[in-house]
């Protein structure tokens, strides 16, 4: 309840670095209203529509070079729109794509294809 009690001012916040730097840690702004658009329910303010464009753009930010972001969008997206496919598809991107595609976020990127490869060795607890 705390936590859900600072969330307004938390929002507030980064939406003012959303509109005055949304590229800001390689999209980073976007990608937070796309994670918590997605981790709240409706009736608490979540929108799946609006955390698509959310990961959208901040993935388009980077031309998707930063994996992190899409590896969020497969995993918290996917699961509440209840996609089974753009889930496996998107995750899989991740592990395909070079090691080097953004070398100056390597450990980043090295790190969202760990979870990418966990999180489709969850994909049946997810999906039926």
């Amino acid at each position: 309840p705390d936590v859900l009690a600072d969330l307004p001012r938390v929002k507030r916040i980064m939406e003012w670095v959303r509109d005055n730097g949304g590229d800001y840690a390689h999209g980073g702004p976007h990608l937070f209203f796309g994670v918590i658009n997605t981790a709240l329910p409706k009736q608490l303010g979540g929108d799946p529509q609006a955390a698509k464009v959310g990961f959208e753009q901040g993935i388009k930010i980077t031309d998707g070079r930063y994996l992190m972001g899409k590896a969020l969008y497969g995993y918290h997206y996917f699961r509440a729109i209840d996609n089974r496919e753009g889930y496996v598809k998107t995750l899989q991107e991740v592990l395909d794509a070079p090691s080097d595609v953004m070398p100056e976020q390597r450990l980043a990127n090295e790190l969202a294809k760990i979870r990418a490869k966990r999180w489709l060795g969850e994909v049946d607890e997810y999906f039926e």
